[in-house]
């Protein structure tokens, strides 16, 4: 059944008959402008389907949508318009392989609310899932371990502080070999003058000077978690899981010691009256026999207080580590071919593969990102 209002055809049925409800009101209340934003969804439920929610926190859920023809799936993040303006600002500035790449961002009113929808490429698997059931090999971990540093090193490259990695924040796509951070709603543009609020990351990977409370921290901060992530995946436990921080903080006393003055200092926390007492009296590395000699040695430099002192990303990449693998991987990135997964067709999660322009890290078919 279906007639006309306004020039608009309104069809009636079992699935859709709630929105044309809603549609007919809208006119009888005059408020024609919204007519076009609730006919787009109705073209888009007859186009995509969400499949179920994959994923929920503090900013909003996730939803799974799949062309039931094509089986072609992207990930929806949808939340209230005025909490995700800094994650898609951030978002759209970023492109990189190893990096979820925005496909598109529109605001729908729901409601009357204005619900901002990120849509994004779709991994089918993130890297606590991967530990937890899945075998992992040390070439395995050292391909994660090398993109996720490929993907923070261009983060912090371009100025900007993830604040929340973890292994919940690292798709993967098995078949392909490819992992790539996600959710950059605690993400900031860091700038030597600023403050920041303390209080942001996961509790098991946040690094000390965000536990001491620092306002003055930066891109080191996503280097203590990757360490925390490096150990998770060789050991398959979370290293510093404790739910009151004081207890953390003494695991830290135990291994590490107490942070010196210097090390306070560079973390941006006034000396004065701050006094962290403790002793070392534990090697978190004897513990760990698993480790290799390699392994240890960059978790070393990693698991340090003082900030300045802390490796990089990008000198994690030319580690010893990662020799002769970072090569290889080097090879990949220098031939200038697109590393996103196809998802449909007959070459169905493999690598695009095409040929790079310029600078580009997306091929023409697989760069449609709108501002």
């Amino acid at each position: 059944m279906c007639f006309q209002i306004l020039g608009y055809t309104l069809r009636l049925n079992s699935n859709l008959g709630r929105i044309n409800i809603e549609c007919c009101s809208l006119i009888y209340f005059g408020r024609i402008n919204l007519i076009n934003n609730i006919m787009g969804k109705m073209e888009e439920e007859n186009q995509y389907l969400c499949k179920r929610i994959i994923g929920s926190g503090s900013y909003g859920k996730v939803y799974l949508y799949e062309h039931p023809s094509t089986k072609d799936r992207y990930a929806v993040k949808q939340y209230v318009e005025e909490s995700n303006k800094r994650e898609y600002g951030i978002i759209k500035q970023l492109n990189h392989p190893n990096i979820v790449k925005m496909l598109d961002y529109d605001v729908v009113v729901r409601d009357d609310k204005r619900v901002g929808r990120l849509s994004l490429e779709y991994l089918p698997m993130n890297l606590k899932q991967y530990i937890r059931n899945k075998y992992m090999s040390d070439r395995c971990i050292k391909n994660i371990l090398y993109q996720l540093l490929l993907g923070t090193e261009y983060m912090h490259s371009n100025n900007i502080c993830h604040r929340d990695l973890k292994p919940d924040n690292v798709l993967l796509d098995e078949k392909a070999k490819i992992a790539k951070i996600c959710d950059f709603s605690l993400s900031k543009k860091m700038s030597k003058s600023a403050t920041h609020i303390h209080g942001v990351g996961t509790n098991s990977y946040r690094a000390p000077e965000l536990v001491f409370k620092s306002t003055k921290y930066n891109y080191a901060i996503d280097m203590w978690a990757i360490g925390c992530i490096i150990i998770g995946m060789i050991t398959k436990r979370t290293i510093f899981y404790y739910k009151d921080e004081r207890f953390k903080v003494k695991a830290w006393l135990s291994y590490f010691g107490a942070p010196t003055a210097a090390d306070l200092e560079s973390m941006g926390i006034k000396t004065t009256g701050y006094v962290i007492e403790g002793e070392k009296d534990k090697d978190l590395f004897e513990e760990l026999t698993c480790l290799s000699a390699e392994c240890k040695d960059m978790l070393k430099r990693i698991f340090v207080y003082d900030i300045e002192k802390r490796i990089t990303a990008k000198e994690c990449l030319s580690h010893a580590l990662f020799k002769p693998e970072g090569k290889i991987y080097d090879q990949i990135y220098q031939k200038n071919i697109c590393m996103t997964v196809v998802r449909v067709g007959k070459n169905k999660g493999q690598v695009c593969g095409n040929r790079l322009k310029g600078n580009d890290a997306f091929c023409k078919r697989h760069n449609k990102v709108k501002s």
